[in-house]
């Protein structure tokens, strides 16, 4: 029993590593664009 038990967590984990990743690399990008647009807003203002 604890063979199959441990054996299905690893996917599980690959995949979630590899959604936490794509939200990391999102929530930077969304970042830098909205540093830029607030550096922007205090520019012209």
């Amino acid at each position: 029993v604890p063979a199959p038990a441990q054996a299905v967590p690893l996917p599980q984990t690959g995949a979630g590593t590899r959604a936490q990743i794509l939200l990391g690399l999102v929530l930077l990008l969304g970042g830098l664009l909205t540093l830029r647009r607030v550096r922007s807003v205090r520019c012209a203002a």
